[in-house]
Parts: structure tokens; C-alpha cells; sequence
């Protein structure tokens, strides 16, 4: 199974928690919109003349105030389920069984070998066996999630195959995506001084 397949399939899960993180917390909104349209009517209520300014100026400050909290309580949430999805993703690749972290790895050999046929390969100790195999020199163990780093006999080139690398590489594309998802799911329309 490709390294892609592993981490899409613990992706899906996360997606999933996400979703439903996301659906409470609307349901949270709505209440807390609820409650501060109640306590506006009371107030208004008790209201006349320039009053009844104050208090819809009062009312839209707070459904703002609410509206942000409820946008930042999202936002957390979300933040803290994709750190923890990433450190669970990592730990997956770490306890990859054996026979599936050797199929991964020689599809990356592959790919490595057709853009640097001759180098120095450094990977985990126990995957030192890809020295043998791919045909490069053994550079030593390095210390990493899985994977491995060629460089070329110069050193001028270096092919970063390492699994942490590969997942930095897809999740910055997914947390983009997501990121798109949920604010344009949480109606914002500027995100990073961006229009």
C-alpha cells in the first residue's frame, strides 16, 4: 500500500471527528444566538426613545461578540483535532509493519532511482537493507520517522524521501483545503489579509 493510501485513510477518520466537531459547535452557536437574542428583547423591553438605539446597538455588539466566540471555539477545536490527527498520523507511519514499510519504500526507491541512479542512501537502521537493494552506498542510520535521504556522490543533490517529509508535503495541501472548507463553513471571507 502506498505511503499516500496509509495517510488518506487516517486523514478520512479525522475528517470525519472534524465534521461533527464542527456540526456541535454550530449547534452551540445557534444556542448562544438564542440566548443573546432573548437577553436584547428583555432589555429592549424596558426601553424607550434613544433607548431602544443603545439597545440595538448593544444587540449587534454582542451577536458579533457571539458570533466570534462561537467562530473561535470552532477554530480551536479544529486546531486541536488536526495537531492531534498529525501526531497520530505520524505514529502510524512509525508502526507500519515491516513487510508494508519495505512495499513503501520500494516505490520511493523507484521513484529515486529514476532521478538519482547513483548516491549515498541514509535511512533508519533497521531499513539499512536498502543499500543492497537499491544499489547506493550505505551513508549510515539516521534518525527519522521512515524513509530515506539520497545524495548524490557530490553531495550537490539530496532526494528527501522520509516519510515525515512526505506527510509535511500532503498535509500542508489538506490543512489548505480544510482551512478553505471551514472558513468559507464559518462564513469568513478574509483569511490572512486575503480577499
Amino acid at each position: 500500500m502506498a505511503l499516500d493510501a496509509v495517510i488518506t485513510e487516517i486523514l478520512d477518520e479525522g475528517r470525519k471527528r472534524a465534521q461533527e466537531l464542527l456540526r456541535e459547535a454550530e449547534r452551540e452557536a445557534q444556542a448562544l444566538r438564542a440566548d443573546v437574542e432573548k437577553r436584547v428583547a428583555q432589555e429592549r423591553e424596558r426601553t424607550l426613545g434613544q433607548a431602544k438605539k443603545e439597545a440595538e446597538r448593544h444587540r449587534v455588539q454582542e451577536l458579533a461578540r457571539a458570533e466570534f466566540e462561537s467562530k473561535k471555539r470552532v477554530l480551536d477545536a479544529q486546531k486541536a483535532l488536526w495537531d492531534e490527527l498529525h501526531g497520530k498520523v505520524v505514529e502510524a507511519l512509525r508502526a507500519l509493519p515491516q513487510d508494508r514499510t519495505q512495499r513503501v519504500l520500494r516505490g520511493l526507491v523507484k521513484k529515486a532511482k529514476a532521478v538519482l541512479p547513483q548516491g549515498v542512501v541514509f535511512a533508519r537502521a533497521a531499513d539499512q537493507w536498502l543499500a543492497n537493494e537499491s544499489g547506493y552506498k550505505w551513508g549510515g542510520a539516521r534518525e527519522m520517522v521512515g524513509g530515506f535521504v539520497v545524495e548524490s556522490p557530490n553531495g550537490e543533490v539530496v532526494l528527501d524521501y522520509r516519510f515525515e517529509t512526505q506527510l509535511e508535503d500532503m498535509w500542508k495541501d489538506l490543512m489548505r483545503e480544510e482551512s478553505q472548507a471551514l472558513f468559507g463553513a464559518l462564513g469568513v471571507d478574509r483569511v490572512h489579509g486575503k480577499n
